[in-house]
């Protein structure tokens, strides 16, 4: 049995260690116990024999189906803030891990939803741009209006489409196509695979790119990208310089975080030209025209 309270992000990011226990374990049972919305981002993973979703008290409601041995693994990376959360999630888990990647089950349906979306665009031009700005903890979102900026930059010069993606209506920037608040998880995640490049904080939509390897450029304030960005050469985090940066992963057990200063420096220092810099570069890699 596998556990993890925490967010559909959370949740996604332990894929890798399903895998690994598989390997060791290969005849076993293997359940998954989670949050309801945590459990939208494995629904359908071909490694899972069942998915138990439910709000806290997991002990209470799994003690009904214990008998004869079982091994059970909470996994938490709060605990080892100085790891990734990959490693911190292979390390409770007592694993190895053959592969590092996180991957998420698209359905038919949620490709048939994303192309369907994309073909109501009129018009429809490339670059494709995802943002996600949140909601999150308020300190690791950006401002609204650097956001703007970098999305204009993009439209202005190069005709970009823009999709917005949140789990809140409220997120709309008004710069695109408005999903927030509209799609499932997967839903979201095949509409990121059609985008040419996503930009963000740190949230779920940051690993949800990586599960469908869509170049992403993160900004990043309480938060370390070390310890959060997807294992490829895709994914790019932006921060600012200041000594303050990455502060959450100095306090051992911390599921959330308070900025201390009277003020979040850490994101207000962080210039849009920056984020603009590195999505070119991305861009480029893409090979799009007008970016090689």
């Amino acid at each position: 049995m596998v556990k993890r309270v925490g967010g559909a992000g959370d949740v996604l990011l332990t894929t890798p260690i399903l895998q690994a226990l598989k390997e060791k374990y290969p005849y076993s049972w293997l359940t998954f116990v989670c949050s309801p919305y945590g459990s939208e981002a494995i629904k359908d993973h071909p490694l899972l024999d069942e998915i138990v979703a439910c709000f806290g008290g997991y002990e209470e409601i799994l003690e009904y189906r214990r008998a004869g041995e079982e091994l059970t693994y909470t996994l938490w990376y709060e605990y080892t803030p100085e790891k990734h959360i990959v490693d911190a999630y292979a390390l409770c888990a007592e694993v190895e891990l053959s592969s590092r990647e996180y991957k998420i089950e698209l359905r038919k349906e949620d490709r048939n939803f994303a192309r369907n979306i994309l073909l109501q665009a009129e018009p429809l031009n490339r670059p494709l741009i995802g943002v996600h700005r949140g909601p999150s903890w308020p300190h690791r979102m950006w401002a609204p209006e650097k956001f703007r900026r970098v999305l204009r930059f993009f439209k202005k010069r190069y005709g970009a489409t823009v999709v917005e993606f949140s789990s809140d209506r409220g997120m709309y920037l008004g710069e695109g196509i408005d999903l927030t608040g509209r799609t499932t998880i997967k839903q979201a995640a095949a509409t990121l695979a059609e985008c040419d490049l996503l930009i963000c904080i740190d949230s779920l939509f940051l690993h949800l790119a990586g599960a469908v390897k869509t170049p992403v450029v993160a900004v990043f304030g309480c938060t370390d990208p070390d310890k959060r960005l997807p294992f490829n050469a895709l994914s790019v985090g932006v921060q600012t310089r200041g000594a303050c940066r990455g502060c959450h992963h100095l306090q051992v057990g911390a599921f959330n975080s308070r900025c201390r200063r009277d003020r979040i420096y850490c994101l207000e220092e962080v210039d849009p030209a920056d984020v603009i810099e590195q999505a070119l570069k991305l861009l480029a890699k893409k090979r799009l025209p007008g970016f090689c």
